[in-house]
C-alpha cells in the first residue's frame, strides 16, 4: 500500500552539499510585531532565509518528513532544509542540504527549460512489491511540462520514470509555458495536479483527477475543474487529512503588489467536484512574498502548517519560511 503520513520507518540519508543559511526572525505582521493569528493559523514564527551558494533561491513546494523540510527549485534542485524549533517555535534554519534532480540520463538538467521544477510531493510505498519500503518523490516540472517520480535512495532521488497516462500527458502539454502544473496533492486513492495557468472561459481552476480502486485499477483519470478565489492562482497544495486538502494560492501585480491565501478544499469522489473555502488572506502589512511552498505536519494531535516563498533568483524579491498552528478546522 501507499502510506502517506506513517508506516514503517524509512530515513532519508543526510544529502551531500550542504552551505549555510542565514536566517533572519520576523514577525508576522511588520506594523503590529505582537500579532500572532491570521484567521484560525496561529503563528508559531517566520525566518528570512538567505545564502551565497549559487544553488539556494527559487524555491518552489514543499513537504515535511521524518523531521525535515524538502523543496525543489526552478533549476532542478532537490533541497532537504532540517529546521531548528524551540518548543513549537520555529528559530533557525542552520543549512541547506542540495542534489541535483537527474533526468533520464542520470545528469544534472543542463537547461531551465527542463529543470524547472514548480511541485511536488513524497510518498512511502511499503507493498509487497516494494519489501522494507521505498520512499519516493514526484516533481511537476514546467516549460517542459512533464510529471516524473524518483525513488530516493540515500536521501538522493535516482531512476526517473514519466508518469501519467496518455490523456494526461496530452493535457499537460496543454499548460501555459510558465505557468504549469504547480500544485499536486495525493490524498487517499485520489491524485490531483492543479494548474496555475490553465482555466476555463468563467476562470475555474482546470486540474487532473486519477483515482484508482483498492487493487490499483484506474477509476477515474479525466479533468475537472475548481472554483478558487479570484485573482489568485493555485501553487501548492498537500494533504489535510483522509477527505481534505489544504491549497496555496498567490497574486501579484503591479497596482496591488503581492498577496497570497489558504484555502481549504475536499473531493467528491462520486462527482469529482471540488468544494473550497477560504480560511486565511495574506497581504502587507503582513510578511509575504511570492508564496509557492506548503507543507502540512501533524504531530500529537495537531496540525501546523508551513509556509515558503519563492525569490525566482530576484534581489528584489525574498525567501520566506513561516510555521503556524491550524486551529479549530476539525
Amino acid at each position: 500500500m501507499l502510506s502517506l503520513l506513517g508506516g514503517c520507518a524509512v530515513q532519508p540519508a543526510a544529502l551531500e552539499g550542504g552551505f549555510p543559511i542565514e536566517a533572519s526572525p520576523i514577525p508576522l505582521d511588520g506594523d503590529d510585531p505582537a500579532r500572532d493569528a491570521l484567521g484560525p493559523l496561529h503563528y508559531l514564527g517566520g525566518l528570512r532565509l538567505n545564502a551565497s551558494d549559487r544553488r539556494f533561491g527559487g524555491l518552489s513546494a514543499l513537504r515535511w518528513r521524518d523531521g525535515r523540510l524538502y523543496a525543489v527549485n526552478d533549476f532542478g534542485m532537490f533541497l532537504a532544509l532540517p529546521i531548528m524549533e524551540k518548543g513549537e517555535r520555529l528559530i533557525g534554519l542552520p543549512q541547506a542540504l542540495v542534489v541535483p534532480l537527474p533526468d533520464m540520463d542520470g545528469r544534472p538538467f543542463s537547461a531551465k527549460a527542463d529543470g524547472d521544477s514548480e511541485s511536488l510531493d513524497m510518498v512511502r510505498d511499503c507493498s509487497a512489491q516494494a519489501p522494507g519500503c521505498v520512499l519516493s518523490i514526484t516533481v511537476g516540472f514546467e516549460r517542459n511540462h512533464r510529471i516524473w517520480r524518483y525513488v530516493l535512495e540515500n536521501g538522493r532521488p535516482v531512476r526517473p520514470v514519466e508518469i501519467g497516462s496518455e490523456a494526461m500527458r496530452h493535457w499537460l502539454k496543454s499548460q501555459p509555458f510558465n505557468s504549469g502544473v504547480e500544485a499536486m496533492v495525493m490524498t487517499g486513492a485520489d491524485q490531483l495536479w492543479l494548474s496555475e495557468g490553465l482555466r476555463t472561459a468563467d476562470g475555474r481552476v482546470r486540474a487532473w483527477w486519477h483515482r484508482r480502486d483498492a487493487a490499483g485499477r484506474t477509476l477515474q483519470d479525466r479533468e475537472i475543474t475548481m472554483a478558487f478565489p479570484q485573482g489568485f492562482s493555485p501553487t501548492d497544495a498537500d494533504r489535510l487529512d483522509e477527505g481534505r486538502f489544504l491549497i496555496l494560492g498567490r497574486h501579484f501585480s503591479v497596482l496591488d503588489g503581492v498577496s497570497a491565501v489558504l484555502v481549504m478544499a475536499s473531493l467528491d469522489p462520486a462527482s469529482g467536484a471540488i468544494m473550497t473555502r477560504r480560511l486565511a488572506t495574506f497581504r502587507p502589512p503582513v510578511n509575504v512574498d511570492n508564496m509557492e511552498g506548503l507543507a502540512v505536519r501533524h504531530q500529537g494531535g495537531r496540525t501546523f502548517v508551513y509556509l515558503l516563498s519563492d525569490d525566482n533568483f530576484n534581489p528584489a524579491q525574498r525567501t520566506l519560511l513561516l510555521k503556524f498552528e491550524l486551529r479549530g478546522q476539525q
